[in-house]
C-alpha cells in the first residue's frame, strides 16, 4: 500500500497558483491552456500559499494587480518556493493603424524591489530577428518585425537551450553586483523604442544611432535568511504576450514557458522536444 500511494503521489499534478488583474481573463485561460501538464488555480491573498509550488504573475496589462500582490509574491518567495513574473512597463495595444505601446496598468516593478532585476523603460526593437508568422486581414504575414525579437533562451542552470520570441519586451536590468542569471538577450544591433506611432509590420525600421543587446529574461535564487526563511527561486521574463495570443505558437515558446514553471516550483525538468542541450562552459 505504501508504494501504491508513493506512486500516487508522483503523479499528482503540480499545483500553481496565477495571480493576475481580474479583467486577465482570456490571458489567464490561454495559460492555462499552455500549462496544461499544471493545476493552476487563482491565487490571492488569501489563498492557501502553502498548497502551492509556485506562483505565476501574469502582469498582461489587462488592468492593475491586485493591492496585495508584492505581499503575496514575497510570502511565496519567503517560503522558499519559486516565482515566474511575466511582463514588462509596456504593452502593445491594437490601435487604429496597428499596434500601439502604452505604459502597461500592470507594470510588475513594483514587485521585483530587492531581487536584483528590475525593469526598464520602452521596448526593445531588434532588426536581426527572424521572420515570424502574424495573423492579418485576409490571412497570415511571415515577415521580419523587430519588436517580436527571436533569441536563444538558456534555462536557469544551463538544463538546456530552446529559440524564443519576444514580443515587445521590456529590457530587464541587473542591479550592481546581483548574482542573477541572464536566460536571454537581444543581439547587439537592437535598440529601445517608446510609444511613438507606426508599430505597423509594414513598417521601416531604420537603424538607431545606438545599439546594444538588453537582457530579456533572468533568473534568481534568492538567499536564505539566517533566522530561517527565504530562499526563493525567481524568474522574470519581460513580457507577458510570450504565453498570450499567438506568444506559445511561436518557436518554443510554449515548451519554454513549461521548462521556467518547472524551474520555479523545483521539480524535475521539463522535456523539451526539438531543443538541445546547453553546451557545458
Amino acid at each position: 500500500r505504501a508504494i501504491i500511494d508513493a506512486l500516487a503521489g508522483l503523479t499528482e499534478p503540480v499545483r500553481v497558483g496565477v495571480l493576475a488583474p481580474s479583467a486577465a481573463v482570456e490571458g489567464v485561460a490561454a495559460l492555462g491552456r499552455t500549462l496544461s501538464d499544471f493545476a493552476l488555480s487563482p491565487a490571492d491573498g488569501t489563498t492557501d500559499l502553502e498548497g502551492l509550488a509556485a506562483l505565476i504573475v501574469l502582469a498582461d496589462g489587462a488592468g492593475s494587480l491586485p493591492a496585495d500582490a508584492r505581499r503575496v509574491v514575497d510570502a511565496v518567495l519567503d517560503r522558499g518556493r519559486g516565482v515566474l513574473i511575466l511582463g514588462g512597463r509596456r504593452v502593445a495595444v491594437d490601435g487604429e493603424s496597428g499596434f500601439e505601446v502604452v505604459a502597461s496598468p500592470s507594470d510588475p516593478s513594483r514587485l521585483l524591489s530587492g531581487t536584483g532585476i528590475s525593469l526598464g523603460d520602452d521596448v526593445v526593437v531588434d532588426p536581426s530577428c527572424a521572420r515570424v508568422s502574424l495573423p492579418s486581414g485576409p490571412g497570415r504575414l511571415f515577415l521580419s518585425y523587430p519588436p517580436f525579437v527571436r533569441a536563444q533562451v538558456r534555462l536557469p542552470g544551463g538544463s538546456g537551450e530552446a529559440t524564443g520570441v519576444f514580443p515587445f519586451a521590456s529590457p530587464l536590468r541587473i542591479e550592481g553586483d546581483a548574482e542573477v542569471e541572464v536566460l536571454a538577450r537581444s543581439s547587439t544591433e537592437s535598440w529601445l523604442a517608446g510609444g511613438e506611432g507606426g508599430w505597423d509590420p509594414s513598417r521601416a525600421w531604420r537603424p538607431a544611432e545606438r545599439a546594444q543587446s538588453y537582457p530579456l529574461a533572468a533568473a534568481v535564487t534568492l538567499p536564505e535568511r539566517a533566522g530561517g526563511g527565504g530562499g526563493g527561486r525567481l524568474v522574470v521574463v519581460s513580457t507577458a504576450r510570450l504565453a498570450l495570443g499567438e506568444g506559445p505558437t511561436l518557436d518554443d515558446n510554449a515548451a519554454i514557458l513549461a521548462a521556467l514553471v518547472a524551474w520555479a516550483a523545483d521539480v524535475e525538468d521539463v522535456l523539451l522536444l526539438g531543443t538541445e542541450e546547453a553546451e557545458e562552459p
